[in-house]
Parts: C-alpha cells; sequence; structure tokens
C-alpha cells in the first residue's frame, strides 16, 4: 500500500510484479483500473508522503496508464519538491534514485 499523510487514504499497488521485476499479465480493465488510480493518486497527491511519493513515481516509470498521465506525473514531481527539504537522506536518496529512472 502506499502511504499518505495522517487522514488520507491508501493507493493500492500499480503494478503486480514477477520475481524477476517484469510486469505480470495484466487481465481485462486493468487499464481501466490504472486510469483510475492514476486519477485518484493525482487528487491526493498532496497528501501523499515520501514513500508514496515515490512507490508511485515507480508505479508510473512501469506501467504506461499511469506513465502518460500528465497531471498523476506533475502533481507527484510537485509534491516531491516539497518534500525535500524535510525528507530524511535515506528518503531523500530513494526519491531521487525513482525520479532518476
Amino acid at each position: 500500500f502506499f502511504s499518505t499523510a495522517p487522514g488520507g487514504s491508501d493507493l493500492a499497488s500499480a503494478t503486480p510484479m514477477e520475481t524477476d521485476g517484469a510486469p505480470s499479465a495484466r487481465g481485462p480493465g486493468a487499464a481501466g483500473a490504472l486510469q483510475a488510480l492514476g486519477a485518484h493518486a493525482a487528487a491526493c497527491a498532496d497528501r501523499l508522503e515520501a514513500a508514496g511519493v515515490t512507490q508511485m513515481l515507480h508505479a508510473c516509470g512501469r506501467a504506461p496508464e499511469l506513465r502518460e498521465n500528465g497531471a498523476l506525473v506533475g502533481a507527484l514531481l510537485e509534491r516531491a519538491r516539497t518534500l525535500v527539504p524535510e525528507s530524511s537522506p535515506h528518503s531523500l536518496s530513494l526519491l531521487v534514485h525513482t525520479c532518476a529512472r
């Protein structure tokens, strides 16, 4: 699950992964579910904590349905920008690594 600020909502994992890191086969309706997830994540991106932003950016890198959602990617990057000053070195390292992908 993706973490959000206290009082926020949780987001389910966007892309199931096989043990080799490749996305598993998606069933019918997966594209629509990912688009709905992207819309919801974009709407609540300002409440995500560093871990949630990192996880969603990683999911965007893996799933075209999320990656092509400009509002989602923009909202996540904007939230990441506000989190940088308050992030621990470890969280910041993970965030930078994810943004570099």
